[in-house]
């Protein structure tokens, strides 16, 4: 094994730290002093990032869309359950957002044979071939944003109410 001389280590510590730095210090060119509020979408649609929902919303008649490759693993049966879902979101207005999630395609594959041995997957109770593809859920929610930072508030809640339609349309 070779020994990394003290001198270069500390030069790649001092560039690793000073490099963020620098990037964060540059300026906007287009001289706009609005400040932009993130748009990212959750896998159900929301405003949010991955799987966590914020309380941020859409600005008023803003779109936003996103699609998904979702891979969840279930040590029931040995399931595996992939979707290819696509999401979209409408801002209604600064306070209100619409959203919706459709699972287009859904494969499951499992292996539940002998049933009932290892147990089914609580979220997909039906299972009874080892391999099905088929159409999968549709979700559909609002959120309504009660304090926001952009308004220049410290905090940032919403109440979201969503609903959920288990398709299960597997062949």
């Amino acid at each position: 094994m070779t020994r990394v001389r003290p001198l270069a280590m500390f030069a790649a510590l001092v560039g690793a730290l000073a490099l963020p730095s620098a990037v964060a210090a540059q300026g906007s060119s287009t001289g706009s002093s609005t400040e932009t509020r993130p748009a990212t979408t959750t896998f159900l649609g929301d405003t949010g990032l991955w799987f966590v929902p914020t309380g941020e919303t859409l600005p008023a008649k803003r779109l936003s869309g996103a699609g998904f490759f979702i891979n969840h693993d279930f040590s029931e049966s040995f399931t595996d359950v992939s979707e290819f879902s696509g999401n979209v979101a409408y801002g209604i207005s600064d306070r209100v957002e619409l959203f919706g999630r459709v699972a287009v395609h859904r494969r499951i594959d499992s292996d539940a044979r002998p049933i009932g041995v290892y147990g089914l997957p609580m979220d997909y109770p039906t299972i009874q071939e080892g391999w099905q593809t088929g159409f999968g859920d549709i979700n559909l929610g609002a959120k309504f944003n009660l304090v926001a930072p952009h308004r220049r508030e410290n905090r940032g809640p919403a109440v979201a109410v969503r609903g959920h339609q288990a398709a299960h349309r597997l062949g």
